[in-house]
């Protein structure tokens, strides 16, 4: 369709692959922005044995990360905790590491350590984006070589927002991306963590405390800035130290291929500069200020 003129613009789900086939078309042309999105590895915390704090910890140690931004999710950054790097109120957190002994000593401080070979870790990929495949894939070969058998299993969108709306359906891991509906920490502290968006696709790990609840409260409540800023920071820090209820595996950069020759569009064109531009969802796609030449 792009070839033949009949779409200006691809969507952000193609594999690296497609994009690099379609770069090589005449008039076409591959370009990355962001809508600050960030991709989870979401772990369903009442569910063992993923309801332990040590063996998530060791389950985030089994991300190859810099193969994932370089190879996989192409462009994207490295990220550090839930929110992402481009958005208002973000800290550099804690960050886990591909590392497969440190992921043996938090199995060992596991209360699973004596038999966390016998569970079957489910990770659920979206069978319409072939790239979290890869994704599980390269988990599934790491967890194997510390004892953990994880089972792949696929299933489109609508089956997948099904599966999280209940923990008992939730599967161990699931991988699903989200982004803040504005540029602040406390969006995406609210829509990930608070319960009254859980079983949603953005805070499908069913970790809910009144506790956690409440600083989220009080954090969003804080008028002045420097201390609403400190307390989502505080937040951030014990998401990922304490909780760790997923894996933050990038910083998404969205790749898209579109036909330079036939479309002036300023979002795609920022990207010349080799500058990936950050936009919250939608706003790349402002139709008013395209023109086709």
């Amino acid at each position: 369709m792009l070839e033949n003129n009949q779409l200006e613009i691809t969507d952000q789900w193609q594999t690296k692959e497609s994009l690099e086939a379609l770069s090589k078309l005449d008039g076409v042309e591959v370009t990355a922005y962001s809508t600050r999105l960030v991709q989870n590895v979401f772990y369903n915390t009442t569910l063992p044995p993923t309801d332990d704090l040590n063996f998530r910890k060791a389950l985030s140690c089994l991300f190859d990360y810099d193969m994932i931004v370089n190879t996989i999710f192409v462009d994207s950054e490295i990220n550090y905790g839930p929110v992402s790097n481009f958005t208002a109120g973000h800290v550099r957190t804690n960050r886990y590491e591909y590392n497969l002994e440190k992921a043996k000593e938090y199995l060992n401080q596991s209360k699973y350590k004596d038999n966390y070979q016998d569970y079957e870790v489910e990770f659920l990929v979206n069978s319409d984006f072939l790239d979290i495949e890869k994704l599980a894939l390269a988990f599934q070969s790491a967890a194997k070589q510390v004892g953990i058998n994880v089972k792949i299993t696929k299933a489109p969108w609508v089956t997948i927002q099904e599966r999280v709306s209940n923990p008992d359906t939730t599967p161990h891991t699931v991988s699903i991306n989200s982004g803040p509906q504005y540029n602040e920490a406390g969006a995406t502290l609210e829509s990930g963590f608070h319960s009254k968006t859980a079983g949603t696709y953005e805070n499908c790990h069913w970790y809910i405390t009144d506790e956690l609840d409440k600083e989220i409260e009080d954090a969003l409540a804080t008028v002045d800035r420097d201390e609403r800023f400190k307390k989502y920071a505080d937040l951030q820090n014990k998401i990922v130290d304490e909780i760790c209820p997923a894996a933050w595996v990038a910083d998404l950069t969205e790749r898209v291929a579109y036909r330079a020759d036939r479309l002036e569009w300023p979002a795609g064109e920022a990207y010349e500069t080799g500058n990936v531009n950050a936009y919250l969802m939608g706003y790349p796609f402002f139709v008013p200020d395209m023109r086709i030449k």
